[in-house]
């Protein structure tokens, strides 16, 4: 027995040594040790939020500044009432685009501002005219347009005015004439040019009227004197395809 013990003493150091108790120790600091790549991945992972953070708020003031609306960037010199035009003997509003039956509205503004009255565009083979005539009272020389935007009279920044859809109305009476693709007007009407003004089927469009001479300059061409109504008629002859 006294010869085996020192051997099994040698063992038990042996065991000890492998396990390495006072290196165990020393194996234990890994984990704190891995625990600062793992924080430093929090770091990261934190550090990637706030990339994201910064995407959103691109992203959020893109959405603020672009509105998509072609008609925001439109220079105008005046401002647009887009409010209802009333008969001044009927009382109705008058209806833009659409087949009134020959309605006549008698209608009055000054040189202030530019009214516009919205309409949707007709089925394909559609078309039509909006007539102008005199009006018991003052009445003037007139600028009418067509157009996507409202007060859109093709000489301002941002316009998107077709050339074939403004007119100079003079003093007694004149017509602005419009089409949809496939419209086939009567052929005494259908001088080339005259429906040069071609709508898209579905689409909003504005009428225009602004009592001035000048496209290019509409606050110093007014015709209508100050402080002043001027009125005049106005009547659609519209042939609406089938499908309105």
């Amino acid at each position: 027995m006294k010869q085996r013990r020192p051997l099994f003493l040698a063992a038990i150091l042996a065991a000890l040594g492998c396990s390495g108790g006072p290196d165990g120790g020393k194996g234990g600091e890994v984990s704190p040790d891995s625990g600062e790549p793992a924080g430093d991945g929090g770091s990261t992972t934190g550090d990637g939020g706030s990339t994201t953070g910064d995407g959103g708020s691109g992203t959020g003031g893109d959405t603020a500044t672009d509105t998509g609306d072609p008609c925001a960037a439109l220079d105008l010199p005046l401002p647009v009432d887009d409010s209802p035009l009333v008969g001044i003997y009927s009382g109705a509003a008058y209806r833009f685009l659409e087949d009134t039956d020959g309605q006549v509205w008698h209608l009055g503004f000054g040189s202030e501002a530019i009214r516009s009255v919205a309409g949707t565009a007709p089925p394909d083979g559609s078309y039509g005219q909006t007539e102008f005539e005199a009006s018991p009272g003052t009445t003037a020389a007139k600028l009418v347009s067509i157009a996507p935007c409202a007060g859109d009279f093709g000489s301002q920044a941002g316009s998107t005015l077709d050339a074939g859809c403004l007119v100079s109305i003079p003093v007694v009476a004149g017509t602005i004439y419009w089409k949809t693709p496939g419209a086939e007007p009567p052929v005494e009407e259908d001088i080339p040019g005259l429906y040069a003004c071609v709508l898209e089927p579905g689409r909003t469009y504005h009428l225009n009227l602004v009592h001035a001479s000048d496209p290019a300059d509409l606050a110093g061409s007014a015709t209508c004197p100050e402080g002043e109504d001027c009125t005049f008629a106005i009547v659609n002859r519209n042939t609406v395809a089938e499908g309105r």
